[in-house]
């Protein structure tokens, strides 16, 4: 009848209507509380339920009821709870079908096969925090994985497996970029590890090419390592990339307190104070050894061989030189070189080494140095300079065996009428000596002596030596003398220095003895006096 709504019911459990025996558009329920619901005929003849879900951990109609049709109706809906997890199934007309398997729990759960999201992007990740939309788990591009936070990609993985933190196109295992820097060029560090809030270590490029490892204590900045585009390693410490203490330059060269080298040797130091521009090594252990710089030479051709090049006669085995800046220049001023002295491992002796040292100096106006002394292999000393200068005041030695003082000079002999008497006048008074150590050698001469002013009777004296005798054995220093328009008693005449005085007196020496020799025994205006003799000094 139009308008009137048909239907069939049943209470029986699991009873399903037979579609043949209703007509188009029949609707069949089934209300028994066990498995409940609602059928109808589609255009092909065909059952179909359409709803509730059965749940349950056997099939719907698993087993039908006396009456009623077998099997499942297209479309038809359940949840399977037999297995551990819950399975989402629907009846395609052939056989249960589940689409990606399972259902996930919302209070938790465990998958047992794979999970699909959308690839996604930084800003609107394919997975996502509830709450936080722009954070989570994208794909940038095919066999590529990312990580972003804040609506950015944060990390990425290639498809080769690198790993990008800052840059999606990673060329290395692990790849980080970083391009900003915090204050003092380290807070925003590419790399931070920590052991405490405030001890920790950092890694970052700066935007001049310099990798930098830092250090900070306590929030006390500490040192840094730099290097600099493949050219430079850098040391820093004050916590600040500008304090630089040592670098190893391009060429393997080790410098301290400057950037650049100026010697081109392999390690150089410069600074303006003995703190900053010395060296010092110490040893300290409970034995009679010190510590030591070492040279070396061999003629091998490569480092690090275990064959040694024999050295020559006369090859340099080490050399300290030095130097001293012209204005526009570092010009060597000095050396002190140790060379070979004769043929090493002489007649199959492996220990023999025979060496000297060299001492050079540059002269005034010269451009390198000229050897000065050496001391050859057997201890010889030679110099090949002027001469050894000593100090103009001697400092004496009590070694027998030291020479402690050189001197060479001029005096003015004095001839006079007793040691502190009226003084004779001469057409020249010259004096000279020579001091080696305690012993004086000296000369002098009067020609032409005036003696007018003079006491006759008194003795003659010449004052003026350039140093006092010493006593020795209650003698005196006596040495013959030359004179000239002179009458001696008999003999000859001798010059006699007084001990503990820087003077002397003439002597008559006759066969019983010295008898003085008196000023009027000198011929006045013509009288010449010759002496040359040595003393001792204290």
């Amino acid at each position: 009848m139009a308008g009137v709504l048909q239907h069939l019911r049943s209470s029986a459990l699991n009873k399903r209507p037979n579609p043949a025996s209703m007509v188009d558009g029949q609707i069949a329920i089934n209300y028994a509380s066990g498995a409940p619901g609602m059928f109808f005929k589609d255009s092909s003849g065909s059952l179909v339920k359409v709803g509730p879900v059965h749940v349950g951990s056997s099939a719907p109609n698993a087993v039908p009821a006396s009456g009623g049709t077998a099997g499942n109706s297209l479309g038809e809906q359940w949840l399977d709870t037999s297995g551990g997890t819950y399975v989402f199934k629907i009846w395609d007309g052939a056989a249960w079908r589940s689409e990606a398997g399972e259902f996930v729990n919302t209070t938790g759960d465990t998958m047992t096969g794979a999970l699909g999201i959308i690839t996604g992007s930084a800003s609107t990740p394919g997975l996502f925090f509830s709450g936080d939309a722009n954070s989570g788990l994208y794909s940038p591009g095919a066999d590529q994985v990312a990580i972003s936070t804040n609506g950015t990609g944060r990390l990425f993985v290639d498809a080769s497996g690198n790993v990008g933190i800052g840059t999606t196109s990673p060329v290395s295992a692990l790849n980080i970029r970083k391009d900003s820097l915090g204050s003092g060029g380290t807070a925003e560090s590419a790399i931070t590890l920590t052991y405490s809030a405030t001890n920790y270590g950092q890694h970052f490029v700066d935007s001049n090419g310099f990798y930098i490892i830092h250090a900070d204590n306590n929030g006390v900045a500490g040192g840094n390592l730099k290097l600099w585009a493949d050219t430079n390693i850098i040391f820093n410490t004050a916590g600040t990339v500008s304090e630089e203490r040592a670098r190893i330059d391009s060429s393997g060269r080790l410098l301290v307190g400057t950037s650049s080298a100026r010697l081109g040797v392999l390690f150089e130091i410069e600074g303006t104070s003995a703190g900053t521009s010395g060296a010092a090594i110490t040893r300290n252990s409970n034995n009679s050894a010190g510590p030591a710089i070492s040279f070396s030479k061999s003629r091998s051709t490569s480092n690090g061989t275990s064959s040694f090049g024999k050295v020559s006669t006369d090859d340099v085995l080490g050399a300290i030189d030095f130097y001293g800046a012209d204005g526009s220049a570092f010009i060597n001023a000095a050396s002190i070189s140790a060379q070979a002295d004769g043929d090493f491992a002489t007649a199959g002796d492996t220990t023999d080494g025979p060496g000297r040292l060299v001492f050079s100096t540059t002269a005034d106006g010269a451009s390198s140095p000229t050897e000065r002394m050496r001391i050859d292999s057997t201890g010889l000393m030679t110099l090949a300079g002027p001469g050894i200068k000593f100090p103009a005041t001697q400092v004496a030695s009590a070694d027998p065996n030291t020479l402690d003082d050189y001197e060479e000079g001029t005096f003015t002999p004095v001839f006079r009428d007793g040691a502190a008497g009226t003084a004779a006048t001469q057409t020249d008074a010259q004096g000279r000596y020579t001091k080696i150590g305690n012993l004086v050698r000296y000369y002098f001469h009067f020609l032409n002596v005036t003696t007018t002013s003079l006491t006759a009777v008194n003795a003659a004296y010449v004052t003026g030596l350039p140093f006092a005798a010493v006593q020795l054995n209650d003698a005196e220093y006596d040495t013959l003398a030359t004179t000239n328009s002179a009458t001696p008693t008999s003999g000859c005449v001798s010059f006699n220095v007084q001990q503990n005085q820087a003077y002397g007196l003439l002597a008559n020496q006759t066969t019983t003895g010295q008898v003085i020799f008196t000023v009027s025994q000198a011929t006045s205006g013509s009288f010449d006096l010759f002496v040359q003799g040595m003393y001792h000094v204290a």
